[in-house]
This record gives structure tokens, sequence and C-alpha cells, in this order.
């Protein structure tokens, strides 16, 4: 497992990819005259299709949640929805939990074995010295992997009950969280990620997670706001937001 480092001045790096090549995008500064502008662009040097201002892309972003928020009516139901999507997630976390702490006593029992082994004189110092610190390492790399599942589990708790206090404001809730807590919501409202492209601007392809059910839940606003998609359609000349 990899542990989520955000960089707070840009909350979508990685997490959008280039809708050209596939790849996640990056960012930066870029110095103009008077002062330094955060910029989007695609890292593949052989593609470089977007290259996009962040206040753009953070906008086109935020105008896509925008388009989630459940009606009032629906406020139980999602609640609901949220509940069990972290408890899907989190049984899922229970097998792995499990798998690793049955790799983790059986990587002891082997230590144990071989300390046993050294005793009686079956291996010699030398050998059990170069097999133990290969088991130290083991186990360490396990323990690490138990500890990450253990503080990724209070953060999907906190982003929990911090997205039910906010769930008629999802945008304003990512705008008032931290950098962990924007990925968590990020991730939980889009599991796939996103796309996007010059043409058309965000794209969400793999609609899965709580995408799907708030997309349902607004089905009715849908059809009244717009017959060519679930987002809102920004104005001609501002770079659509789209879900196809």
């Amino acid at each position: 497992m990899t542990l989520i480092v955000t960089n707070p001045a840009f909350p979508l790096k990685c997490f959008i990819k280039c809708d050209s090549c596939g790849l996640p995008l990056t960012g930066g500064f870029c110095s103009g005259r008077t002062k330094s502008y955060a910029y989007y662009w695609c890292r593949n040097r052989n593609c470089r299709a977007v290259k996009l201002r962040g206040e753009q892309m953070e906008a086109e972003f935020l105008a896509l949640v925008r388009g989630l928020r459940p009606g009032t009516q629906d406020l139980a139901s999602f609640q609901n929805t949220v509940a069990e999507e972290w408890a899907a997630q989190e049984g899922n976390s229970e097998k792995e939990v499990k798998r690793l702490k049955a790799r983790l006593e059986e990587q002891k029992r082997r230590k144990r074995k071989l300390l046993e082994s050294m005793l009686d004189g079956t291996i010699s110092q030398e050998m059990y010295s170069e097999a133990n610190i290969e088991f130290s390492s083991e186990i360490a790399r396990t323990e690490e992997e138990l500890l990450e599942i253990s503080s990724q589990r209070s953060a999907q708790e906190t982003c929990l009950r911090f997205t039910k206090i906010h769930l008629m404001d999802i945008e304003g809730a990512w705008k008032l969280a931290a950098p962990e807590q924007r990925h968590r919501i990020q991730t939980l409202l889009f599991d796939g990620g996103l796309a996007y492209s010059p043409e058309h601007g965000i794209l969400n392809r793999s609609k899965t997670c709580l995408f799907s059910t708030l997309e349902m839940l607004s089905d009715a606003k849908v059809k009244l706001a717009s017959p060519t998609g679930f987002e809102p359609v920004s104005p001609p000349g501002t770079g659509g937001v789209l879900g196809h």
C-alpha cells in the first residue's frame, strides 16, 4: 500500500487524468510577468494535451460536484447510502486485516523456528543473522500495512461524519476540508477518478461509487436541468462539464 501524499495547492493533482493519454495530471506554478500562477498539465512529454489554470480546473470540478447535491426528500436515503458505502469498504478492509494478521503470525512463527534452529545447532550463527534480518524486515512491512489500514479507517470515519454534516453542500464540504479529507471526498464520489479533455472539460468515465447513487437520486432534477447528461452544462465558451 502507498501512503497518500497531497499538496494543498493542487488538490486535483493525480486525481484527474489526461483524457488523451490517460496519465494523471501534475501541477505546479508557472511564472508570469508579475506573479506565479497555478497550473495543471499533462506530464506526458509526447502528449501535453492539457494545460489549464488551477483555478479554472478546480472551478470545473466544483461545478461537477455542485450537481451532486441531493434534494431534501432524498437526504435520509443518501445518508443510508453513504453509511452502506463505507460499510462495504470496511468489509473489504476487514478481509485485508485478517489476511495481514495471518501473514504476520506466520512470519513470527518462522522467525521463532529460525531461532530454535540456531539454538539447537541446525544452522550457523551467520545463517541465522542473515535470515533474521530478512524476517524482521518482512514483519516490519506487514505491521506498517496494518497500521496504514487502521489510519485509513480512522480517516474514513472522520470523512463520513464530515460528509454527513455537509450532505446538503458537498461543494462547501470539499472547500472546507483539509487536503487529505479532500482526497477522501473525491474518491468517495468518483472512485475511478476523473479525466480532462480540452474540448469537453472534466469527464467522469466510470461513474462508480456514490456518483451513480447521486445521479439516480437527482434523476428528476437532471431531466429538467439538462438533456445532455447528469452534470450541469456550462455556457458556450466556458468549458463543459460532461459525464459521458
